[in-house]
């Protein structure tokens, strides 16, 4: 089962590292976006959706409660 974690601002990627590193299969969907700099079109990895990751929480149930503790996060979302 997939669900919701709110980050704290702009940790995302903290948030990914550490809940990796507990175990938890984690998805930070991006996209490509092309944004126009300095006289030509850049490639921009952008969030699809900032302040919040997705934790898989399938393999690791016993390890849920450890969420709302991990660095980077804010809390879960039910």
């Amino acid at each position: 089962m997939w669900i919701v974690a709110k980050t704290k601002g702009n940790q995302e990627h903290r948030a990914l590292q550490n809940l990796e590193n507990q175990g938890f299969k984690v998805y930070l969907p991006q996209i490509i976006s092309k944004k126009y700099r300095n006289t030509s079109w850049k490639d921009q990895n952008e969030l699809l959706f900032p302040g919040y990751i997705f934790v898989n929480i399938n393999s690791t149930a016993n390890k849920v409660h450890k969420i709302n503790n991990t660095l980077g996060v804010s809390k879960l979302l039910t």
